[in-house]
């Protein structure tokens, strides 16, 4: 007689399948087929945020951030581009780095993204009509690498008098320091008297 299969497969995957007959005393010849790759033939349907970015210091490297692209089945498998931008109010600023990754088998990594201003924000990730939003991170201001006179001292002023004098902490990209508590120490430097 004849025996027919029809297989449905969910997952794009590979190789060898056999048919046998369960019943000992027919004494049947098990069939096996070659060896074959499934892949998916279906559009990309959804992305997902794979691994979501957390918590960085103004400058430096976003740890990776994973985009995965499924089809209506949840199936990995695209090579499509994926382009990720800085969504919401973004306080001005600038996200760096390679921002259009190819995906490889339906994921795309982003692994060399850095901001320039302290804030939280929002990343959001396109592969043409489809869009997902990251879960929110803080990006924080660097350690204090330098000292700015944002109010100077007068120019002439009577000795006894009071003056008004503010230096500002910033790191090494320009931006507040807010998470420095240390002291600031002023000195009276190339003439005579002292504070």
């Amino acid at each position: 007689g004849v025996g027919r299969m029809f297989l449905a497969f969910t997952t794009a995957s590979g190789g060898t399948y056999y048919a046998t007959d369960a019943t000992a005393s027919n004494n049947l010849t098990d069939f096996y087929t070659g060896t074959f790759t499934l892949t998916s033939n279906l559009p990309p349907a959804l992305l997902a945020i794979g691994q979501q970015p957390t918590n960085m210091v103004a400058g430096q490297t976003l740890a990776p951030v994973v985009v995965d692209i499924e089809d209506a089945l949840g199936r990995l498998d695209s090579n499509s581009n994926v382009t990720i931008t800085l969504s919401g109010n973004t306080n001005g600023a600038t996200l760096n780095g390679t921002t259009t990754v190819a995906a490889v088998s339906g994921v795309a990594t982003f692994n060399n993204l850095t901001i320039n201003n302290p804030g939280t924000y929002t990343l959001s990730a396109t592969d043409g009509a489809l869009t997902k939003a990251s879960a929110n991170f803080t990006v924080t201001p660097g350690p204090a690498t330098q000292l700015t006179f944002t109010t100077q001292p007068p120019a002439v002023m009577s000795a006894g008098n009071k003056m008004t004098i503010k230096v500002t902490l910033t790191d090494v990209l320009g931006n507040l320091a807010t998470l420095d508590h240390s002291k600031v120490t002023l000195n009276l430097v190339g003439t005579a008297g002292g504070i």
